[in-house]
């Protein structure tokens, strides 16, 4: 339980961080607008990572489950951290350039741009599975 307060109080504090908006340029503020999009629609799956994870090493825990099936289920709980650590890496390293002209800022979002919808499809293939393989148990 202490964990899950402990996720918790990161989450907000990153998203605290994060979503302070930096000075865009004007010329920018549509493209920054869609990397926000992005990530805001993608950043609930956080909590949606951690309890399938959770559900995925409870099974393991269970030991009803084969070597072969154990093996796949630490698969799939690895491809949630991956995505995981996506999005933290991603929100870390997020710092658009400010008091830069307008193409210095176009060039680093557009390649935020990419990042961030990488990390989207990270998180959605890696929870598409692990639904799957939750679904399998029932």
């Amino acid at each position: 339980m202490k964990l899950s307060k402990l996720i918790t109080l990161a989450f907000f504090i990153i998203f605290g961080i994060v979503s302070c908006k930096p000075s865009v340029s004007p010329e920018n503020e549509k493209l920054y607008a869609e990397v926000m999009r992005v990530h805001d629609e993608v950043m609930p799956e956080m909590g949606t990572i951690h309890k399938l994870r959770k559900k995925l090493k409870a099974e393991i825990k269970n030991g009803n489950i084969d070597s072969d099936l154990k093996d796949k289920y630490w698969g799939i709980i690895e491809e949630l951290d991956q995505a995981d650590d996506g999005m933290m890496l991603w929100m870390k390293g997020f710092k658009l350039p400010e008091g830069e002209n307008f193409e210095i800022q176009k060039k680093y979002l557009l390649k935020e741009q990419d990042k961030i919808k990488e990390v989207d499809r990270s998180m959605r293939n890696a929870i598409e599975k692990a639904k799957k393989m939750i679904d399998e148990i029932k």
